[in-house]
């Protein structure tokens, strides 16, 4: 008998078939196993954690890292406002980069 009859390959088709079924049981319920110990108590821990726990100085958390936009942003806001009003450019009507200023009553 020949090493490719159609037989063989039946054989083989099906052995593959078997394994491929059995991989997949695994599979599914390991990841069933994965879902059905995570609980809401653990999810919500998760986001506490990224919001507000432990960070480090090249990864803080969300807090740390808003905190320190909001100072970045308010140390800039300072230096504008105290920034010579003639240091800024001129209005050009053929560039159109600055916000014409309206005299304020």
């Amino acid at each position: 008998m020949a090493a490719n009859t159609p037989i063989n390959d039946d054989l083989s088709l099906r052995l593959r078939t078997i394994v491929s079924n059995a991989y997949a049981f695994v599979k599914g319920r390991e990841t069933t196993q994965s879902f059905s110990a995570l609980t809401f108590e653990d999810l919500a821990q998760a986001q506490i954690d990224r919001l507000s726990g432990k960070g480090t100085a090249t990864r803080p958390n969300v807090i740390a890292r808003i905190k320190g936009i909001e100072d970045q942003l308010l140390s800039f806001a300072n230096q504008i406002k105290q920034t010579d009003p003639g240091a800024f450019l001129k209005p050009d009507s053929n560039q159109d980069v600055n916000t014409p200023v309206t005299p304020t009553k």
